[in-house]
């Protein structure tokens, strides 16, 4: 049974970079173990907005707060991205602060790739891109010179000269069956949303192709994500999560929030 640990969201869509840094210092004092960082091009709402680049806040954010583990959630390998970058920059991450971050993969927003001219492929290529991108970097972070041959991805003789100290975890998000097949075979967490209806269905599929891929499903950690706004008036308190609405609740009630893959 793995530990029960609780986590920090910077909020990357409504924060400067600078101000994550003051929350994350906040954070480590009030005893957060670890603090995922939304990684977009655009941000989910435009008024009030900001959308600094994620990677190059999480290492800011290791170098100023020692004692907090950092990543990405999540990192979509579709178009911006290429796996064997992403493999390049955790582990020079991880060889300068060793054993400090995880790496959450999903499979992607359109207002992440649209914007920069890249097409959005269908959910089928998307999937078929995050577990190519899985196996190209833990290879990348293992092995010397790698060749790949993918439907989508290919290597030749790349090589990571900087790898990583430790072994970084990969977590993987999902919200329907088919990512979280890729969950049971591949990852070493799971994240999704806190109170997700298909939540104990998703774990059951995770379960079920973790034992047939030869995995013990114990060891696969469970992260879900709950929205919590505090102020001394109830009015305040829903106005200033309002802008996430559109994005993930409907009335402010998990229970009516559904995702397709599609």
């Amino acid at each position: 049974m793995l530990p029960i640990e609780f986590g920090y969201r910077a909020e990357q869509e409504g924060h400067p970079p600078s101000r994550l840094l003051e929350l994350a210092r906040l954070t480590e004092k009030a005893g957060f173990q670890f603090m995922p960082i939304s990684d977009h091009f655009h941000p989910w709402f435009h008024t009030g907005a900001a959308a600094g680049f994620a990677w190059t806040w999480i290492s800011a954010a290791a170098a100023m707060i020692p004692n907090i583990r950092l990543g990405p959630m999540v990192v979509a390998p579709i178009g911006r991205y290429h796996p064997a970058i992403i493999a390049q920059s955790f582990a020079t991450m991880d060889e300068m602060f060793p054993g400090r971050f995880f790496l959450g993969l999903g499979t992607g927003e359109a207002m992440n790739e649209l914007p920069l001219g890249f097409p959005w492929p269908s959910f089928e290529e998307r999937l078929e891109r995050l577990r190519e991108s899985v196996e190209i970097i833990r290879t990348l972070w293992s092995s010397d010179f790698v060749k790949y041959e993918g439907k989508f991805y290919s290597l030749k003789g790349a090589n990571l000269y900087t790898k990583p100290r430790t072994r970084i975890p990969i977590y993987i998000a999902a919200h329907g069956s088919r990512t979280a097949a890729l969950v049971g075979k591949f990852a070493d967490g799971f994240a999704t949303i806190n109170a997700f209806p298909k939540f104990n269905e998703l774990w059951s599929i995770i379960e079920r192709t973790a034992i047939e891929a030869g995995r013990d499903p114990a060891t696969i950690a469970k992260h879900t994500e709950l929205f919590v706004s505090y102020a001394a008036d109830y009015e305040q308190a829903v106005s200033a999560e309002r802008k996430w609405k559109p994005v993930m609740l409907t009335k402010f009630s998990i229970r009516e929030y559904m995702i397709q893959e599609s």
